[in-house]
């Protein structure tokens, strides 16, 4: 079959998804859809629509063409058909429909097997998302993305949306919500053998964790890994244990200074190393945090030897 003409104009756009309709619908001299000649209707309207910047009839076009694929037997192209419908429903700032084509996609990519592909289209989900203001819905999907690829065994593929979510959470003010993300990340990386990611992605749980005021959370995180060779032995550990203990001091301006004083800070990842930079947070209470690690705590007096006491060393 020869290739169908793109339409040249939005009237040829509107007449060709006509004629795709007649396509797929059975006649008396036609029993079945044709539905592989309707699909080349329906994409060559479809790219005409988008060069003229017309989203809305995009958009149906490109969800005609996915039925089309789906029931000329690709559900994969299908997949790439909803995509490119949920990047017109992005242009045309409808998130929640944009959104929900995306997942349509993610369910026909992991129906052909593909289940990076299916990730992906979620991690697309959650960037429209972000781009609409809306972090903490972002970093659910990301989160979404990273447990379907970590179900089907492709957990070391997960590492960017991992970033991607903490950096959400930290942009909507919960840096406690990245914690378990960057313990996940470690361990995936230390899996794949990335040992040098592994203690960044320590230090920026402990990080985290003193932005949110949990001292007691980040001295445990800091307990629980240090164990882990990857990050025993590592200038992100002693940084870690450096910036502890001045928090322990209940120094705020030793907080400071460890964080300006050590690169290991600035070499975290972007969003946790801006984190860092602006310990301790204003809204954090410092003396607080110092006495649940144990400092700002005078020893108690011991008690002055009695005449018996005496008596027995004697």
């Amino acid at each position: 079959m020869a290739p169908t003409p793109t339409p040249s104009t939005e009237a040829e756009a509107d007449t060709a998804m006509t004629h795709a309709a007649k396509l797929t619908t059975p006649t008396m001299f036609r029993w079945k859809p044709d539905w592989n000649a309707a699909l080349q209707f329906f994409e060559g309207a479809a790219t005409t629509y988008r060069r003229l910047k017309r989203f809305d009839k995009a958009m149906g076009a490109h969800e005609r063409a996915a039925v089309a694929q789906e029931a000329a037997g690709s559900v994969w192209h299908a997949g790439k058909a909803l995509e490119a419908a949920a990047t017109c429903a992005k242009e045309l700032k409808r998130i929640e429909q944009c959104v929900d084509l995306y997942r349509c996609a993610f369910r026909k990519y992991a129906e052909a097997g593909r289940p990076d592909a299916a990730a992906e289209a979620l991690a697309r989900a959650a960037v429209a998302v972000d781009d609409a203001n809306d972090p903490k819905g972002a970093a659910a999907l990301y989160l979404e993305a990273i447990e379907h690829q970590e179900g089907e065994g492709r957990g070391a593929m997960t590492g960017d949306k991992t970033r991607a979510a903490v950096a959400c959470y930290c942009r909507a003010g919960a840096p406690a919500d990245a914690i378990p993300l960057l313990l996940r990340l470690a361990s995936n990386l230390d899996a794949a053998g990335a040992s040098g990611a592994v203690s960044k992605a320590y230090l920026g749980a402990v990080v985290c964790a003193l932005a949110a005021g949990d001292a007691r959370g980040a001295d445990a995180t800091l307990g629980d890994v240090s164990g882990v060779p990857a990050f025993s032995n590592t200038s992100e550990r002693l940084a870690a244990e450096a910036l502890l203990d001045a928090y322990r001091a209940g120094d705020a301006s030793e907080v400071q200074h460890v964080v300006k004083s050590n690169t290991c800070f600035v070499n975290l990842d972007a969003c946790i190393a801006r984190l860092a930079k602006k310990l301790p947070l204003p809204e954090t209470d410092v003396p607080a945090m110092s006495r649940a690690l144990g400092g700002g705590i005078s020893a108690p007096p011991q008690p002055l030897a009695t005449v018996e006491d005496d008596d027995d060393l004697l």
